[in-house]
């Protein structure tokens, strides 16, 4: 065979990136197929193919058996028919008779060239997929080649990806052609190839972008501890510090936010919050609840995380966010359930527990002797009971199995049936607390629309005195030297108060005839500035 024929195999293997062994054995099995196309399927054929030599040979395998032993045409022949290939064959001998390619037809051809593309096109598959599976959770680019009933095919190159529409940003919308990156998800396997998915909502996204547009993160200085994400709209990154001269926010941010910015550009504006991580789980939650300024938290139940975090009432929607967006994401980045109160919350549920409290002497079947005993353990009311539960009642020796059980049905039983009481209750009382709030609110509005009312009287009242007389301008400047020795009643009064000051302070009669001068200098002073423009008004 020529050795144009080996160059484009040598031609496929480099583009196709297929491994020549592979392509080899797809050749063998082809030409195998397109000989037993001709001489019967059940014919046993050797192929060998010398890359080195530039060389393909196929023999057909034949066995000589008598007339009267032939049973398959395919794999026997008698002594007569072997004869035309060697000279005096026997009973038993195996012939390898050479074959030529041109020989074996152009439908033998065409098979032998399916199975070869065939063979190159699942290798290639293959390929594929044991490249991509090693790169799930990486980030890839690609180009969009094609949008489809909301799913987005990309084109990586040597290989397609699919971006579902449930791994989109909702607000993003694609064009033929943009370039998208996303993270490889999931490789599998399917009847038209391998199936990569890609994603640009999953939490690790955004780590993998952390990584690539922040340094310290990727040469390890800065660690992310946990990410709360709703792509598209907000999230939260916690972040660390492996070294005490890096500050793990600062470096995240970057000069003038533009590591960051940069992020958010490519989640198209999802705003990023980059919280300190904390080993106290108190400071931690405070922080994740940014911009919120906690009041202070209680830790319900350790097992479960169960906090119960206390906010001002001014901060209670900042702490909630936009539906719950700011809590929630809180609650996915401490890996904690948080339960806001504000403080007036809380002072009113104390009220309530106060209110519906039924102490332990109340409760039906309860023997004055049983109920000192549950006081002297700290057990005082129902609600202690179910508080306590079993692990409380156990550490009393003189309260069996059977009575524990009973105790705590009886107590569960009380404060079920009063949680309809007690939350009639705390309605109430918010209620009446924010009547007492309006009514403050309007008392408040109302005494300042009286203090400006009077104060517009006044003016009037003023007014209507000075413009009373059409000369009421010339009584008072007639009335001005009478003034000065009243300055209760003068328009300038300040000014007159200035003189018998520095008077005092002279102690000298013509002190204020030196003041007047000055003050009469000061007015020719000032109509020579308004006359000629000064340094630093020009």
């Amino acid at each position: 065979m020529s050795d144009g024929f080996f160059e484009a195999l040598t031609q496929i293997t480099r583009e196709r990136k297929v491994d020549r062994d592979v392509l080899i054995e797809t050749l063998t099995y082809g030409l195998t197929s397109a000989v037993r196309r001709k001489h019967g399927s059940e014919a046993e054929v050797e192929v060998e193919i010398d890359p080195a030599k530039s060389t393909i040979e196929v023999h057909l395998v034949m066995e000589v058996v008598t007339e009267e032993a032939l049973d398959n045409e395919d794999r026997e022949l008698t002594v007569d028919e072997a004869r035309a290939y060697i000279d005096d064959p026997e009973i038993g001998d195996v012939i390898r008779i050479p074959l030529d390619v041109k020989e074996f037809g152009r439908n033998a051809i065409m098979t032998a060239k399916q199975v070869l593309v065939q063979g190159v096109r699942e290798a290639e598959r293959e390929r594929i997929f044991n490249e991509y599976s090693k790169r799930v959770g990486e980030v890839v680019s690609g180009t969009v080649q094609q949008v489809d009933r909301g799913n987005i095919l990309v084109n990586l190159g040597r290989a397609e990806a699919i971006l579902p529409y449930r791994e989109q940003i909702r607000r993003e919308r694609w064009q033929q052609g943009a370039t998208v990156r996303g993270l490889v998800l999931e490789v599998q396997r399917d009847a038209r190839g391998p199936q990569i998915v890609i994603t640009r909502t999953h939490p690790d996204f955004l780590l993998r972008l952390f990584e690539q547009e922040i340094p310290e993160i990727y040469e390890g200085l800065v660690g992310v501890k946990s990410i709360a994400r709703e792509p598209g709209w907000r999230s939260k990154v916690a972040v660390f510090s492996n070294d005490d001269r890096v500050d793990p926010v600062g470096a995240c941010v970057g000069m003038k936010g533009a590591r960051v910015m940069a992020i958010v550009k490519e989640l198209s504006g999802e705003r990023i919050d980059i919280v300190p991580w904390d080993d106290d789980i108190n400071t931690f939650v405070s922080r994740a609840l940014s911009p919120a300024q906690v009041s202070s938290i209680r830790m319900m139940d350790w097992e479960s995380q169960a906090l119960e975090v206390i906010v001002e009432e001014d901060q209670l929607s900042l702490a909630i966010g936009k539906e719950g967006q700011n809590v929630r994401l809180a609650a996915k980045l401490t890996n904690c359930r948080i339960d806001l109160v504000t403080s007036l919350l809380l002072q009113l549920r104390r009220e309530a527990d106060e209110f519906v409290r039924v102490d332990v002497s109340e409760l039906e079947g309860i023997t004055p002797r049983l109920a000192e005993v549950l006081k002297g353990a700290g057990l005082n009311t129902a609600q202690d009971l179910v508080t306590g539960g079993e692990k409380a009642l156990d550490e009393i020796e003189e309260i069996g199995l059977k009575t524990c059980e009973s105790l705590l049905s009886l107590a569960q039983d009380v404060c079920d049936s009063l949680h309809g009481k007690r939350q009639e209750f705390i309605e109430k009382r918010r209620k009446e607390l924010e009547a007492d709030r309006r009514d403050e609110s309007k008392l408040f509005n109302e005494e300042l629309f009286d203090a400006d009312a009077d104060a517009d009287v006044e003016t009037d009242d003023a007014t209507e005195e000075v413009s009373a007389s059409p000369f009421a301008e010339n009584e008072v400047e007639d009335e001005v030297p009478e003034v000065e020795s009243d300055e209760a009643s003068s328009p300038f009064s300040d000014a007159a108060e200035g003189v018998e000051v520095e008077a005092e302070a002279g102690d000298d009669d013509s002190a204020g005839d030196q003041v007047m001068a000055e003050e009469s200098g000061a007015e020719d002073e000032s109509e020579k500035d308004s006359a000629e423009p000064s340094e630093g008004n020009a």
